[in-house]
């Protein structure tokens, strides 16, 4: 089990985050507030049961996910804001699920998931959204 834990609270944040080869229960838990955050995330080549989640509260905050050859795991993502966008990738994935949950104004959000038994669910609320979700 390997587990990456972000908290951030402030202006013109960044994260870059990276799980690679692990076995098993591996989990990157993220939460940002504040103006300008941006996350990177992705976990590579995970056997079963891996987690992504994150929280982003704030002004122009963005996010990318991708989990690659992964067996039973899932991607939460909730955003509150002005101007926020989501991409999730799941790649090579099997029966694994996405979550996404945006507020705001002028969100976009793209759920790209490749392989069998995947579960995508999208919320958007606000102005000038724009959701795609590719299975």
């Amino acid at each position: 089990m390997s587990t990456i834990t972000v908290d951030q609270s402030g202006s013109t944040n960044m994260v870059d985050a990276e799980q690679d080869g692990l076995i098993n229960n591996s989990v990157i838990d993220i939460t940002q507030s504040g103006t300008d955050n941006t996350a990177d995330v992705e976990q590579d080549t995970l056997v079963d049961l891996s987690s992504v989640t994150t929280s982003q509260i704030g002004t122009q905050s963005s996010l990318t996910v991708l989990q690659m050859d992964v067996t039973s795991s899932n991607i939460t993502i909730t955003q509150d804001g002005d101007m926020n966008m989501v991409d999730v990738s799941q790649v090579g994935a099997f029966s694994s699920a996405s979550t996404t949950s945006q507020a705001g104004t002028l969100n976009t959000h793209t759920t790209t998931q490749v392989n069998d038994f995947q579960t995508a669910q999208v919320t958007q609320a606000g102005t000038g959204n724009m959701g795609m979700i590719i299975q």
